[in-house]
């Protein structure tokens, strides 16, 4: 139907940083983005297919799809969180790079993350995806 109307990208993001805020956990059809007690460190893989498989629809109605893999700035406060993100960026290069896929990293909340490494993390991307076009 978004085709039909002119539409040739889709803004996903999947929150999966919020993890840690109280009442905005990530959850979707596939379940958490985390198993229980291991944010950050152990994926669902349930959570992951959920978003494979509207990643896979909206690409099979030739549109992109604009992903902020990881939600939002405010994720990553500072660089202690750094290799986390490093890590998810990885991953989500590795599941959806090979749809048309634009990547987004930290959106309107990086004035009080740490800037320095959210340029790390877009760099990783980039230079992961342009390896594998």
């Amino acid at each position: 139907m978004r085709k039909k109307q002119g539409y040739s990208v889709w803004k996903a993001e999947s929150f999966a940083v919020n993890a840690n805020e109280p009442g905005n956990s990530p959850t979707n059809s596939g379940g958490p983005a985390w198993l229980p007690g291991a944010s950050m460190s152990n994926l669902n893989p349930l959570f992951w297919a959920d978003i494979d498989r509207r990643v896979a629809y909206v690409a099979s109605q030739g549109i992109v799809t604009s992903l902020a893999y990881a939600g939002i700035g405010r994720g990553m406060p500072n660089a202690e969180h750094e290799p986390a993100m490093l890590s998810l960026a990885r991953y989500a290069v590795a599941r959806y790079a090979a749809y048309p896929t634009v990547w987004t990293t930290c959106q309107e909340y990086c004035d009080g993350g740490d800037v320095a490494a959210w340029e790390a993390t877009a760099k990783l991307q980039y230079d992961l995806d342009v390896r594998f076009p």
